[in-house]
């Protein structure tokens, strides 16, 4: 929805960040740029945050740059997700790689595209009552498991014992006894331990 509900706001030529499916970022960019000095600061961009973008330059014509820097034309923005109702948009989030000018003009189309923005979730819940397909919440939820990871040695520090049952799943005992790991072994403590069910 944000092809049809945001991006006829939004005056070429501008840049589209993907921050994670059906997030994405924009940005306008002057229009007294040359195509050049246009594609050097989507480049910058991608090469400073490592997340693909696209550079939209005119009607049909789509500069996709994917995290990598790997660059081909396009008719159009093609993010996968880009045109299903989930999507969501920002801008002034990112930073550009470097300062850009604050002419009349930009200023006068980042004012346009931020009222879009705002606008966006009340004309979207429009649409989906429309279709009979409002959603039971008005917000998007990325991936997350995204920076997930294992405990590191000093994570596992704070707990004073860590052991594993006959089955392999941990054995925690919050106490500084081991010997006394059973609920309540200790008046003003409480010391909890859990075992695996197939444990005797």
């Amino acid at each position: 929805m944000l092809r049809t509900l945001i991006l006829p706001a939004v005056e070429r030529p501008y840049l589209m960040v993907e921050i994670v499916a059906t997030l994405y970022h924009l940005t306008v960019l002057p229009a007294e740029f040359g195509d050049d000095a246009l594609e050097a600061v989507a480049r910058a961009q991608v090469q400073a945050n490592r997340l693909a973008a696209c550079l939209v330059l005119g009607e049909r014509r789509v500069l996709a740059i994917d995290a990598e820097g790997i660059e081909r034309p396009e008719t159009e923005v093609p993010f996968r997700l880009f045109g299903h109702w989930i999507s969501a948009a920002v801008t002034r989030r990112l930073r550009t790689a470097r300062p850009l000018p604050p002419t009349d003009e930009v200023l006068r189309r980042q004012t346009s595209l931020e009222a879009a923005i705002k606008e966006y979730p009340a004309r979207r819940a429009e649409v989906l009552r429309q279709r009979g397909m409002l959603p039971s919440a008005d917000f998007v939820v990325g991936d997350l498991t995204k920076g997930g990871r294992d405990a590191t040695p000093d994570a596992m520090r704070p707990l004073p014992s860590l052991k594993c049952s006959p089955v392999g799943r941990p054995t925690v005992y919050l106490t500084d006894s081991a010997s006394a790991p059973t609920a309540g072994s200790g008046r003003g403590s409480a010391s909890i331990r859990t075992r695996s069910s197939g444990a005797r």
